[in-house]
């Protein structure tokens, strides 16, 4: 619950309090293994941490928010590899900001796990064949 609460207080603004509510839902579930919670409070965490101007702790939230999702089965949270891409753009990174979106969106759209060519993203394919 802490971590919702977390999210709520980081769309408010209140970021040293959206922060408490995130250590404190990694907090309460710490022993517990790897759970979605845990991914999503890092992922939170990291982008509050950025805003505060943190930026290696914010990377280091991110990464591990990625290695809880590879744990789960996915490839990635698309929530850190969005705040990847705003670290590399604040670091002046475009190329590397550009990828992290990119995957974000290929994460979101459920490709990134389906092997989807990371090269051809963003460009126009076959048409998809499916229910009409």
């Amino acid at each position: 619950m802490s971590g919702f609460l977390g999210m709520a207080l980081h769309r408010a603004g209140r970021l040293e309090q959206a922060l408490e509510m995130y250590d404190g839902a990694l907090a309460s579930v710490r022993g517990v293994g790897p759970a979605n919670t845990v991914q999503y409070a890092l992922a939170g965490a990291g982008h509050v941490t950025l805003l505060l101007g943190d930026a290696d702790r914010a990377g280091q939230l991110f990464a591990g928010s990625h290695a809880v999702a590879r744990r789960l089965g996915a490839e990635g949270d698309p929530r850190a590899a969005v705040g990847e891409g705003l670290l590399a753009r604040e670091r002046g990174a475009a190329a590397t900001a550009r990828e992290r979106l990119t995957f974000a969106q290929q994460l979101l759209a459920g490709g990134a796990r389906a092997g989807v060519d990371r090269r051809r993203c963003g460009r126009p394919g076959p048409p998809r064949r499916g229910r009409r």
